[in-house]
């Protein structure tokens, strides 16, 4: 076992941990538990999309308890999300699919956010 000091207010304590455990002031915590870590975006085929063709938009971000996921992205009538909202399929490409997209990965220790821009030019080849 293990101290660390920790000073809070004008008063000093101890917080005592374990390997693999987190304490705190209010007591034990649940081990590993952290808020989101950093948001990471992936666009495939890519954020370059042809009017027209099909891409989607994939979020990760890990954390305990696991993230739940949200977006603002363009209004479109062409969006598809997946069962557990960490993706969005976009068929059909068209100008209404331009502009940002920002997943914010949630869960009861904080939220982080990450975005992307999507640009959709010309006609599919």
């Amino acid at each position: 076992m293990r101290g660390a000091p920790f000073w809070g207010g004008k008063r000093g304590f101890w917080l005592i941990f374990n390997a693999g455990e987190v304490f705190s002031a209010k007591g034990r915590c649940r081990p590993g538990a952290d808020s989101p870590a950093a948001v990471s975006l992936r666009v495939s085929p890519s954020a370059n999309v042809s009017r027209g063709a099909s891409f989607s938009v994939e979020c990760r971000a890990e954390g305990l308890p696991t993230p739940t996921y949200g977006w603002a992205l363009p209004p479109a009538p062409n969006l598809r999300f997946a069962a557990d909202n960490r993706s969005v399929a976009v068929a059909a490409a068209a100008a209404a699919n331009r502009g940002l997209y920002t997943c914010t990965a949630t869960n009861r220790h904080g939220r982080r956010a990450g975005s992307v821009m999507v640009r959709v030019d010309g006609e599919k080849r």
